[in-house]
């Protein structure tokens, strides 16, 4: 499964301003930096993440009665870090340095992101936005190679994982993570990738040019990307197309929406108002605009809070955490150049999630009900998976989904407010793994060899 997040407008304002004046299309000098390594005695070595099968953040308060801890201690955090074991229980993660020593974490994990399937992203911070350190750990036995200080990546939510962090990175066809970091003593941000090949020597390269300060970025799965930078005086300058082979190249005029074709290629709005949708191919040496096309529904081709999925080889934006018209929330398939509502008429999609197959949303109607529905591209058509024919309803608040189809969710009970935390296998059978589990903010499944 390709999962693209896409960022627009609105929520990247909020970035901060980001500056350069326009540039040429000469690529930058990219030399890399001090790579990140395992931490040294007294830091962070390695998370125990052995019998695993998914991890969590969750919310501190109120979970002393209904979590297991191991050895470790914490310190001021209103986040865990969390392991749900393959029994269902849900555990307090010891980190240890090199030397073995339990390390007290004082600081809040805010995101945990897939990076492939041999590692994830793991970042704590303070005060937002500012990390204040992260981590790249290996999904197989919890190693973690620690990210320089000033690179770290931008974290956009101190109190909770928002549906917006995972648009902060994005995976290259080779597994390399690009992410953006904020600037030091300015506004803005910088643009990162992250070589993985060497785990133990990971190198951390810039790929916007040095004069640019870059607000989003939009990756295809070539490997090619469009990023947004701005100026000092907050004006937006414009977007900037590089493809895999570091060619730049600037794209006329400001387009509104960015997202992708079933084909990979970059497709864009002229405007956040326009439904002339012109389709962008990305060559080694730059960009060519080819066919546009007028889409019968502009005003949800991609939202402010969108994520992007392909499925069938089609591509679907979804939009999550926002009240729409009409309490209405809306799938937008490029393909199909219209968006069209949910089953039960979804007023809010809190969770989404996509298998090879399928696209699953979790979220309430228009009348605050609790659903969870799975849409199958193929047959265009919705499955109700919650409540299931014990009529039992749950809020689900945040969800993993793998490729066969199987997930994990967290939510709430709606008969009694309980937490909890279920999986959900690939023929449909729900399985309640927990009524006590702590409020869970995001959630990831995770294959453990130890």
């Amino acid at each position: 499964m390709k999962v693209v997040p896409i960022i627009v407008l609105l929520f990247l304002l909020s970035l901060g301003s980001c500056s350069s004046p326009s540039g040429n299309s000469t690529p930058p000098t990219t030399s890399p930096t001090a790579p990140a390594s395992p931490a040294s005695a007294g830091k962070i070595a390695k998370f125990n993440v052995s019998g695993a099968r998914a991890l969590a953040i969750g919310k501190a308060s109120g979970t002393s009665a209904s979590l297991s801890r191991g050895t470790s201690t914490t310190t001021g955090q209103t986040n865990k870090l969390l392991k749900v074991s393959t029994s269902g229980s849900v555990l307090e993660i010891d980190s240890t340095d090199s030397s073995g020593d339990i390390v007290t974490l004082t600081q809040n994990p805010t995101m945990i992101l897939p990076i492939q399937n041999s590692y994830f992203l793991l970042v704590f911070q303070l005060y937002p936005p500012s990390c204040s350190d992260a981590y790249i750990v290996r999904s197989s036995d919890g190693t973690a190679f620690e990210v320089p200080s000033d690179k770290l990546p931008y974290s956009a939510d101190g109190a909770q994982q928002s549906p917006y962090d995972s648009y902060l990175l994005q995976v290259d066809p080779t597994g390399n993570p690009y992410w953006l970091t904020p600037n030091q003593n300015q506004p803005g941000c910088k643009l990162y990738k992250v070589n993985l090949s060497e785990p133990a020597n990971i190198q951390v390269t810039l790929v916007n040019k040095p004069t640019d300060v870059v607000m989003w970025f939009v990756m295809n799965p070539n490997g090619d990307l469009i990023y947004r930078f701005d100026n000092n005086n907050g004006q937006e300058n414009g977007y900037r197309v590089v493809s895999k082979n570091g060619t730049f190249t600037d794209l006329p005029g400001m387009p509104g929406n960015i997202l992708l074709d079933p084909n990979g290629n970059f497709e864009y709005t002229d405007s956040l108002s326009s439904n002339t949708l012109t389709t962008l191919v990305v060559n080694p040496d730059g960009p060519t605009s080819t066919s546009s096309v007028t889409l019968a529904d502009y005003s949800f081709a991609i939202g402010w809070y969108s994520k992007l999925y392909s499925v069938g080889g089609e591509e679907f934006s979804v939009q999550e955490g926002v009240y729409f018209p009409n309490n209405v929330s809306r799938v937008f398939s490029s393909a199909r150049g219209i968006a069209f509502a949910t089953a039960n008429n979804l007023s809010v999609v809190e969770a989404s999630g996509a298998s090879s197959s399928a696209i699953f949303l979790g979220g309430l109607d228009s009348s605050s009900n609790a659903f969870l529905l799975s849409y199958s591209p193929a047959t265009n058509s919705y499955q109700t998976i919650l409540p299931g024919t014990d009529s039992i309803a749950y809020h689900v608040t945040t969800m993993s989904v793998a490729q066969d189809g199987s997930l994990m969710f967290g939510g709430v009970r709606t008969s009694d407010g309980a937490n909890v935390l279920g999986s959900i296998s690939s023929s449909g059978v729900t399985t309640i793994l927990s009524t006590s589990a702590p409020t869970l903010l995001s959630i990831l499944q995770v294959s453990s060899t130890q």
